[in-house]
């Protein structure tokens, strides 16, 4: 552990007038940072109700599915770490899922008033400009330039990664808090200007926040963090004296007492709760690895690259692009070794450097892949998934850290740059101090380029029926769906055909859903994205195939409808169906699907708002035959 560094360029001594206008531009900063992440998702605005990024489906539309439930668990006085509202009637461990209950109780207002597709949406805006800002107050504390400052916030909060990431997935794109985390650590080992027990605090707050947002955030936040205090141990041993390494020691230990305490319940529950699953979530071999060439290969996500390379870059981290957030571009890496190098003698340049390195090096995952060719070269992250919590982080994501220590290493070289140009200008002549500042700027820009977001992104419109919306069919729909009825739907809810979780979070969660999209046990406690298997399975594996198609869930192949009018109704009676409802225009065969539930429950079904209703399910169902006598 080392003292801050001597700084070469104290901050100056400013007249108040101009003390006065420094103290707007954080407030514009943000500003600013507000409206460039509007071209994120346009026409598409925050809190906007009626459309959604990327689709209306698979993760966006989980996504808002939990920003809906926190409210409706805690308004009904129901655990919010499990529901039987989706995968009914087994239903879910949510501590387990991407629930996101901290985002879901300060949006839980405008889910009320206007829905959780408002709440999202606001979110998928929010999380730019947030993460941008937080970065920008942290750098904010390393240099005196708030031209490097703001620079810091936007190679972070529109990095590769959280513009990948915001293609849906909200628990992931939404990063404000890892740079308090990681300055909170820095204040506790580096700086100690703070009472340990004040910065302790703190750290337990924050760690809690983001355990509630994302704990694969927090997992990989925390691993980074002790490998920044290791490498600052290991450079600079003789600062780690007692008095120092005490006043570490009881903040970290105030930190871990308060979010055990806070955090405690919802990691027993996924450890221990019902429904817990056994063994990583997303498994240890999964594809979700960087390539040693993703940080100079562009991908699909950027504007300024030519086709082809980003036809090689699309190929890296499972041909899953938006998960790709090491690329930096060649530019941006140029300027931050020339930076690190020219101001070498900045102790906070080397060790960004190396940060920025190991991060790199942990996203690579397990074995090195080199454009897409695994060369089955061992790497260290092969040994974090043996740690608790850890067995499930997805290498590619620690790339966030990556792009987070190249941008404070920007930031700390740019300031340097720009007081060595304020030293030269009060020397030489202050004309020169305009120029200079704008040759700044616009090699900035040049650095930053490569980077630019193909924005805006795909939107479309939510396709909620208005059965499940409209204030006027509030009636039909209660008499319909009786609030706690069990429905079953087509498309049945399995992703990405998980249109029926927007129903049911547009309608108050009012109802039950057979199916969903969740992380559940399957046989064994194996961990599975699909519904649990209710009987009769053939009923299940015939709905699953009509709505995806030979995607190999349950069933491969074209299943006899009209075979299975039988076991439709056992399935109906066996798990409590109170209602069934059909999209005719969703799926590969709804028409096909409305025929058949005609021909199983003897009547066609009620258009309503948009859907087919068949209501009162128990009542439709012909009488079982008694048994023949001896």
């Amino acid at each position: 552990m080392t003292p801050t560094p001597a700084r070469p360029h104290p901050r100056r001594t400013e007249p108040a007038g101009r003390t006065a206008a420094r103290s707007w531009v954080p407030a514009l900063v943000l500003v600013g940072y507000g409206l460039l992440a509007l071209a994120a998702y346009w026409p598409l605005w925050p809190g906007d109700p009626s459309r959604m990024p990327l689709c209306a489906c698979g993760d966006p539309a989980q996504g808002v599915w939990f920003l809906g439930w926190l409210p409706y668990a805690l308004g009904h006085g129901l655990n919010p770490l499990y529901t039987h509202l989706i995968d009914a009637p087994v239903g879910v461990n949510l501590a387990q899922n991407t629930e996101m209950p901290l985002l879901g109780l300060l949006t839980a207002p405008l889910t009320l008033a206007a829905g959780p597709v408002a709440s999202f949406n606001l979110l998928m805006w929010l999380a730019y400009p947030l993460s941008a800002a937080s970065m920008y107050l942290v750098a904010r504390r390393l240099v005196a330039s708030e031209l490097a400052a703001g620079l810091a916030g936007l190679l972070y909060g529109f990095s590769a990664y959280v513009v990948g990431e915001g293609y849906g997935h909200l628990n992931l794109s939404f990063v404000p808090l890892p740079p308090i985390l990681l300055l909170l650590v820095l204040e506790l080992v580096v700086r100690q200007r703070q009472p340990p027990l004040r910065t302790g605090l703190l750290l337990g707050l924050t760690a809690t926040a983001q355990y509630l947002v994302s704990p694969e955030v927090l997992s990989t936040t925390a691993v980074v963090a002790v490998l920044g205090v290791a490498l600052l141990a290991a450079a600079h041993p003789r600062a780690a004296t007692a008095g120092r390494l005490a006043h570490a020691a009881k903040g970290f230990a105030v930190a871990l007492a308060l979010a055990g305490v806070l955090c405690g319940y919802p990691i027993w529950y996924l450890a221990a709760g019902p429904g817990r699953i056994h063994g990583p979530v997303q498994g240890f071999g999964n594809p979700y690895r960087a390539d040693l060439l993703g940080p100079v290969v562009p991908t699909p996500a950027e504007r300024l690259a030519p086709a082809a390379w980003q036809a090689v870059g699309a190929r890296f981290v499972g041909a899953t692009f938006p998960e790709n957030g090491s690329y930096l571009g060649v530019p941006l890496l140029v300027a931050a070794v020339a930076l690190a190098v020219r101001f070498r003698r900045n102790r906070w340049l080397p060790f960004l450097g190396a940060m920025a390195g190991l991060a790199f090096l942990l996203s690579l995952g397990p074995r090195l892949l080199v454009d897409g060719h695994d060369t089955g070269i061992p790497l260290p992250f092969s040994l974090l998934v043996h740690l608790p919590l850890l067995g499930s982080v997805l290498p590619a994501r620690l790339s966030l850290y990556q792009d987070a220590f190249v941008a404070l290493l920007v930031a700390v070289g740019v300031d340097e740059l720009v007081a060595l140009h304020r030293s030269r200008a009060a020397r030489a002549s202050t004309r020169r101090r305009r120029p200079a500042t704008a040759g700044l700027v616009a090699a900035g820009l040049v650095a930053a380029a490569p980077l630019v977001p193909s924005w805006p992104d795909a939107t479309m419109p939510a396709g909620i029926p208005a059965l499940f919306t409209s204030v006027t069919l509030q009636p039909a729909l209660g008499r319909a769906i009786p609030a706690g009825t069990t429905v079953l739907t087509y498309p049945f809810a399995v992703s990405p055909y998980d249109q029926p979780m927007l129903w049911q979070a547009a309608a108050g969660d009012r109802f039950r859903l057979v199916g969903g999209y969740a992380i559940t046990p399957a046989r064994g406690g194996a961990p599975t994205a699909f519904p649990p298997a209710l009987q009769p399975l053939a009923v299940q594996a015939a709905l699953g195939y009509e709505a995806l198609g030979p995607s190999g869930y349950l069933e491969s192949t074209a299943p006899d409808l009209g075979a299975l009018t039988g076991s439709a109704r056992a399935y109906l009676r066996h798990n409590h169906v109170g209602a069934v409802v059909v999209d005719p225009a969703l799926g590969n065969n709804g028409a096909l699907v409305a025929r058949w539930f005609a021909q199983v429950l003897g009547s066609p079904g009620t258009p309503l708002g948009g859907v087919l209703v068949w209501s009162d399910v128990p009542a439709r169902l012909p009488p079982r035959r008694a048994p023949a006598a001896g």
